[in-house]
Order: C-alpha cells, then structure tokens, then sequence
C-alpha cells in the first residue's frame, strides 16, 4: 500500500516530445534558427492542448520549456515574437494573476510557473527590435485588467505568504508595460495601457506609498521589490504613458 500511495504521488510525465525538444533547445541554443524554434513551439502547442487547460500537468509541460529558454535564451528568441506560443504564456500568466488577486494565494508550482512566465516575456519584449509587434497579444484587454486588479489589491497581496515573490512578478509585468511605452512611437499608444492607468495612479496616491516613503533610509543601497514598486515604476508607469 506504501508503495502504491508513493506512485500516486508521483507528479505527472511531461509528453516524449517536449522532453526531446527541451534537450533540442539546451543542446543547440545558438544553432537553432527561428524557423527551427518556431516548429519546435508548434509541436508544444499541439502536446499542450492534448491535456487539460492549466491543469497540474499542462502548467509542469509550459513551465519545463519556458524554464529551457530562461536558461539559453537563443539568439533567434525575439525573431518569433509573433508566435501563437506566447498567447499561451500571455493566458497562463493571466489566469495565475486572476487566482492571486481572487483567493490571494497560489500553489508552490503555480507560484514558480508565474515567475518563469513573467521572466519569459520581460526577456522577449527586452529583446525585441520592434515593440509594436507584439501589441496584438500583448495588449489583450483581460490580461490588462489582470494587472490591474492585482495592482488594486497590491495591499492584500502584501499581506500574504510569499508576498515579495508575487510582488516581484507584478513589478516585472508593470516594467515590461513601461519599456513598451518608452520605446512605442507617440501615435501607436491610442491609450492601449489605460486599464492600468488608475491603478498605478491609486498606488501613488495611497497611504502605503506615503509609509514606504517614509520608511526609506537615506543610507539604503538597494530598494526592496514594494518599494521599486511604488517608488520607482508606478511613477514611471505615468512619466511614460502617452495616452
């Protein structure tokens, strides 16, 4: 019975093809070109959809392949920016806010998905020569209001176990909606980021802001991630926005 119980345990088998596409990416990374990448993304879109939506096993498949690329980043990365495989980051990193910002809690394996998601996109749209071609998915209006609820609810989430993870996770997807503006000619903003406009206006406005303000040491050498937060990138957020 023992041993049964263990096997029961046992977490879930990522599919034979994105286990030999993850060896692929770690063993050519500079070698693989974006039509090779991009084939590669099909096939894990076709292995992902073959199992259930954000179940345990679809989350452990997306978070092993997004895990190899934070790990080589291949030079040919950016080049597929368009790829239908980041709409599937873009939804997964949505559905893991909309679970913190709801029940203010996520489990250890959705915790270190949403981290390594979030790591993802801010490498590619750092990387990208061409922002603006990535506003088709990256400007989705549920993954803006995603946002920004957390971003309404950041007090809460302070409160909770592994605050200063999703915390980070949050300052990292505000930094990535910052870089796009700073670099987005004026006439293609069109107010595509105004869900977050009065959530990071709240933040600024709030009494939280005010008490980290107060609490910073002249003789701090490095900000906390609450206080890059509020003190740096929501006043960023709004130097930036054009809309």
């Amino acid at each position: 019975m023992a041993r049964q119980a263990e096997h029961v345990r046992q977490p879930p088998a990522v599919s034979q093809v994105i286990t030999a596409h993850i060896l692929t990416i770690r063993r050519k990374t500079k070698y693989i070109d974006a039509q090779e990448l991009s084939t590669i993304l099909d096939d894990v879109i076709r292995e992902l959809k073959a199992t259930k939506e954000y179940s345990s096993i679809y989350l452990i498949s997306l978070n092993k392949i997004v895990h190899a690329l934070n790990l080589t980043s291949p030079p040919s990365l950016p080049s597929v920016n368009t790829h239908y495989f980041f709409i599937l980051v873009r939804n997964t990193i949505q559905v893991l806010l909309q679970e913190l910002h709801t029940k203010y809690q996520l489990s250890d394996l959705a915790t270190y998905v949403l981290r390594n998601l979030v790591i993802l996109l801010e490498h590619l749209i750092k990387h990208v020569p061409d922002v603006s071609k990535t506003l088709h998915w990256i400007t989705n209006i549920t993954f803006l209001t995603a946002l920004a609820n957390s971003l309404n609810q950041i007090e809460q989430i302070l409160n909770i176990k592994n605050s200063r993870r999703y915390t980070k996770q949050i300052l990292r997807l505000l930094n990535i909606f910052t870089s796009i503006q700073e670099r987005l000619p004026a006439d293609l903003h069109h107010s595509l980021f105004l869900p977050l406009l009065q959530p990071v206006m709240n933040c600024v406005t709030s009494s939280t802001y005010t008490q980290i303000f107060k609490d910073l040491k002249a003789n701090a050498t490095k900000l906390t991630e609450i206080q890059r937060l509020f003190l740096r990138k929501c006043p960023q957020f709004l130097a930036t926005y054009n809309g």
